[in-house]
């Protein structure tokens, strides 16, 4: 254990710089960008290129499954075990301290969108596979690490690995995900789609949230008509030391809420911008 101890942290410099351009790979999904060999999007198509081209040159046995998953193999067995991880993130948002691709290291810790979901994570188990890889010690198990293009959104990359392709399920496996290294249950998550035609005597549109597993921090609204309410927006913004924006031109009045985004598995330490508002306009 000692030894292996050693040789991790000879890789410490190599393993930052690698997870820091590994960061600067957007990775977020983008419909409008869809194609064959990219199925979400150009930019997780180039985060999932990115660690299929660093296990190539690392001389493993490498699988780009059109775009969905990269899977990496090493060792022989009739057992596998098997390291699930993702390469795609979370849209950034704003208000980010440091550039949120930028993988910057400040007293200590790396700041980038992916940098502990999951790209961190993900890179570590690759690093423990190469070391043992490296230090040519034998296996009496296959291992292969599967990273797919579409936790964040779905989990269609794991649904074409298993069900699409037919790859058996393995012996063991975890995900070095959420509270790395060990996390023996979830709670469950539904997300439901609503479609349909939307009618309303006051609200015009509304838009909140980046994605499904995220508290939203923002929300814009626009009503049809002028409410000529802007000293009892600022009134009732300020007592509750929230921040908004509200105006009233053309006949409409256009409203924004600013909360604060959290992950879904922590909704209370974020501030939903979206409930914020129709609690608003429900009460005025």
């Amino acid at each position: 254990m000692k030894s292996y101890k050693n040789e991790v942290l000879k890789k410490k410099d190599e393993m930052v710089k690698d997870l820091q351009a590994w960061i600067a790979q957007k990775g977020v999904y983008d419909p409008n960008t869809i194609k064959d060999g990219a199925p979400f999007g150009h930019d997780v198509a180039n985060s999932l290129k990115w660690i299929e081209e660093k296990a190539k040159s690392d001389g493993f046995n490498v699988k780009n499954h059109e775009g969905y998953c990269i899977e990496i193999t090493h060792g022989e067995g009739k057992e596998c075990v098997m390291v699930l991880a993702h390469a795609d993130v979370v849209p950034e948002g704003k208000g980010w301290t440091y550039p949120p691709y930028g993988g910057e290291v400040h007293n200590g810790l790396i700041y980038g969108r992916g940098a502990s979901d999951d790209k961190g994570p993900a890179l570590a188990s690759y690093y423990a596979l190469k070391i043992l890889k490296e230090q040519n010690i034998k296996l009496k198990r296959q291992i292969k690490i599967v990273i797919g293009g579409n936790e964040e959104s779905g989990s269609k990359c794991l649904k074409y690995y298993f069900k699409e392709k037919k790859h058996p399920a393995p012996t063991y496996g975890f995900t070095p995900d959420a509270d790395f290294p060990l996390i023996y249950g979830e709670k469950g998550i539904m997300t439901y789609v609503y479609e349909g035609e939307f009618s309303d005597n006051l609200i015009t549109s509304f838009e909140a949230g980046l994605a499904a597993n995220a508290v939203p921090s923002e929300c814009e609204m626009v009503l049809k008509r002028e409410l000529h309410l802007q000293k009892a927006f600022t009134k009732w913004m300020q007592r509750h030391n929230f921040k908004g924006e509200y105006e009233e031109k053309e006949g409409k009045t256009y409203l924004k809420f600013h909360g604060k985004a959290s992950h879904g598995a922590f909704p209370e330490g974020g501030i939903n911008a979206f409930t914020m508002l129709l609690y608003w306009v429900g009460k005025y």
